[in-house]
Order: structure tokens, then sequence, then C-alpha cells
């Protein structure tokens, strides 16, 4: 099932928000959450190995 999305921004080098079933909902780098004010201290060195390989494999 498909819901609406509303108030739809792409923030150019930190990810998207928007609104779906008028709830606020972000996706995006640690910049946009920082400006948002989301602490994300909580999942700090919590990232699955196969990220942290992926993002080594990428950088290279």
């Amino acid at each position: 099932m498909l819901v609406a999305v509303s108030d739809f921004e792409a923030v150019n080098g930190k990810g998207v928000s928007g609104r779906v079933d008028g709830d606020r909902v972000l996706a995006g780098n640690a910049a946009m959450q920082a400006d948002a004010r989301i602490d994300t201290s909580a999942f700090a060195g919590h990232a699955p190995a196969e990220m942290i390989e992926a993002l080594r494999t990428a950088t290279r």
C-alpha cells in the first residue's frame, strides 16, 4: 500500500524530508540529523560489519 507524501524536500548533500500520513520523516546523513537535533550517540560504533566494509570498498 502506498501512502501520501507531502512537503517533500531534497536537501542537497544531506538527504530528504517530508510528511508521511502527517508525520515528519527524515532520511539523511549525519549532517541532516544534526540539523534536526537528532541525538544519534546511542548508535555510535554499532554499524553492521557489512556496511563498514561496503564503505571501505567505496572509498578506495
